[in-house]
């Protein structure tokens, strides 16, 4: 079984095999999955309020992450009551503060 990390309350970091059970999505209240796996056809369970970020990499050492940190860190950053906004919160408690940035590099 793959583990999940917690990053900080409310941030999850794992391998796919979790981000696709619903109970690890459901018992983290997890609105938002942000996909770097490189894998786009992943079947996620149906969990309302669910949405995923597909990032077009690779799951590799090399992979230019940079280039998605703003991409990714505006999602996470949406406000939650925004129509399909996605926003990655555990409950009504945001994640980050806006003022938060992802780092420039990895």
């Amino acid at each position: 079984m793959s583990q999940v990390a917690q990053v900080r309350p409310g941030l999850y970091l794992s391998g796919s095999d979790p981000a696709l059970r619903l109970s690890v999505l459901s018992s983290r209240s997890i609105s938002l999955v942000v996909n770097a796996s490189g894998l786009q056809d992943l079947v996620y369970p149906p969990l309302e309020g669910l949405s995923v970020l597909n990032v077009p990499l690779q799951d590799q050492p090399h992979a230019p992450l940079k280039l998605y940190f703003d991409l990714v860190g505006e999602r996470i950053h949406q406000k939650p009551d925004r129509q399909n906004s996605g926003s990655l919160q555990r409950g009504q408690e945001p994640l980050a503060q806006p003022h938060h940035r992802l780092p420039d590099e990895v």
